[in-house]
């Protein structure tokens, strides 16, 4: 997320796989904190970080994003996977 680093301080693997997975935020977040946190990403991720993961049950986070930017998944009764784009 250092929008300035150099590929010293990040490292050679930062800049092959620059992926960002944060779990469940809202276990830590007051609900407030959690609008500023997305936001923060938000402005923040566009030059280092190509991809946000976030699992959540939080549904302020749910609702702050665009439907096009969540991915749900679940099992089925036969315990297949469902994903839902």
């Amino acid at each position: 997320m250092q929008r300035d680093a150099s590929g010293d301080y990040l490292g050679s693997n930062a800049k092959v796989f620059p992926v960002l997975s944060i779990e469940e935020p809202e276990a830590h977040l007051h609900p407030a904190m959690q609008y500023k946190f997305l936001k923060f990403l938000k402005e923040n991720s566009k030059e280092k970080v190509r991809q946000i993961f976030i699992t959540t049950h939080s549904p302020n986070i749910t609702a702050a994003v665009g439907l096009d930017q969540i991915i749900c998944l679940h099992r089925k009764e036969d315990n297949s996977l469902n994903v839902a784009y």
